[in-house]
């Protein structure tokens, strides 16, 4: 994690368009596996003016590359972001908040008609083994920008909590890491 692999200048980087430019890097897949995220940093002088642009890729399996199967997609494919709540975040029990949920695909043949369901679950753990389920797995309202819930923190007794979603293909499903944060209470909340 955070290791540059190489350092890519001058001929090297082709311009495809009009503020579009690519490399070709080759990466050893037996040393990075399946699904890691790799960070693309750009650094840019033009027109006297220095700029840094990060962008993320995944590496994926080329057994993956393509689906013929109607009725369900590959999830490798896609990326998935929320905003709205901020990871280990403590969060007042009078608040109300939008969560809001994109999920992209990650070619550039985007479809924002993405043929799935976004879910939600909300729960905390009474032990490494059990959970207690405070909401169950619930549908998540679909936007024109993707998909949001609404999140009511006042019902919700003071302690620690993890939110989860998953994408949801008729019957297959895949879930995202949980979202981990705490409500405390506004009466003796301190600064």
């Amino acid at each position: 994690m955070g290791k540059e692999i190489t350092d890519i200048t001058g001929d090297s980087i082709q311009n495809i368009g009009l503020g579009i430019y690519k490399i070709i890097v080759n990466i050893d897949s037996s040393s990075y596996p399946d699904a890691v995220l790799f960070t693309d940093r750009w650094k840019l002088f033009q027109n006297g003016k220095y700029k840094e642009i990060d962008q993320e890729f995944y590496l994926i399996n080329s057994g993956n590359y393509y689906n013929f199967a109607l009725d369900r997609i590959n999830f490798d494919n896609y990326t998935f972001n929320y905003y709205g709540i901020k990871e280990g975040e403590k969060i007042k029990d009078n608040n109300i908040r939008r969560i809001e949920i994109e999920v992209k695909h990650l070619y550039p043949n985007q479809n924002n008609n993405l043929p799935f369901d976004v879910e939600y679950k909300l729960y905390n753990t009474q032990s490494a083994t059990h959970q207690f389920e405070v909401i169950p797995w619930t549908k998540a309202n679909r936007t024109f920008r993707g998909y949001e819930i609404l999140l009511d923190f006042s019902w919700l007794i003071p302690q620690d909590y993890k939110l989860e979603f998953r994408l949801m293909n008729n019957n297959t499903f895949q879930v995202k890491d949980p979202i981990k944060f705490s409500v405390v209470s506004q009466a003796i909340s301190r600064p």
